[in-house]
């Protein structure tokens, strides 16, 4: 794996969590 690829794993991992929190906050 690239170090990009990492970055971009990383990257979409964060934005689940910001989804997460965001979806259980309207919930």
């Amino acid at each position: 794996m690239s170090h990009d690829e990492g970055h971009i794993m990383s990257t979409s991992e964060k934005l689940v969590r910001m989804a997460n929190q965001i979806a259980a906050f309207f919930h």
